[in-house]
């Protein structure tokens, strides 16, 4: 590994950023490894300064506000999360329901209300219980914004 660079090279990294190069100093950076590396990080090094300036970043201002907007409507949402965990459940529980009694309803379709099954006041009950956990979020959230 050499020690030694090239006394040209900064130079002529320089030299790039004022104006074209000669053909006497592109002949030489071809040949010279240390003036090429120098001239290609100089290049990348302007290709970023020109891409950052061109970018239109929001500021500071814009990115705090953001995120504290963002923290106040997930805290805002917390306390509706186990509520909306019930209602995955019960309608989970309502699709299994219909899936269950869906043979049922399509025979009373085609062969008349005797192939309905029996509404005991227990199964009742559970779909208007299973009924009222599935409105409760929006009920919540409706509540929620009107306040």
């Amino acid at each position: 590994m050499r020690e030694t660079r090239c006394p040209r090279s900064e130079a002529l990294a320089a030299a790039t950023a004022r104006r074209p190069l000669s053909a006497e100093e592109r002949g030489h950076a071809r040949g010279c490894d240390d003036c090429a590396a120098e001239l290609a990080s100089a290049a990348s090094r302007a290709l970023a300064r020109e891409l950052s300036a061109s970018a239109r970043l929001p500021s500071a201002r814009q990115t705090l506000l953001r995120a504290r907007l963002e923290a106040r409507r997930r805290e805002a949402e917390r306390p509706l999360r186990p509520l909306q965990i019930w209602q995955g459940i019960v309608l989970a529980a309502g699709v299994a329901g219909a899936l269950r009694f869906a043979p049922a309803l399509g025979g009373a379709l085609t062969g008349g209300a005797a192939a309905l099954p029996e509404a005991s006041p227990a199964g009742l009950l559970l779909a208007f219980g299973l009924a009222a956990l599935a409105l409760l979020p929006a009920a919540a959230h409706r509540r929620r914004g009107a306040a």
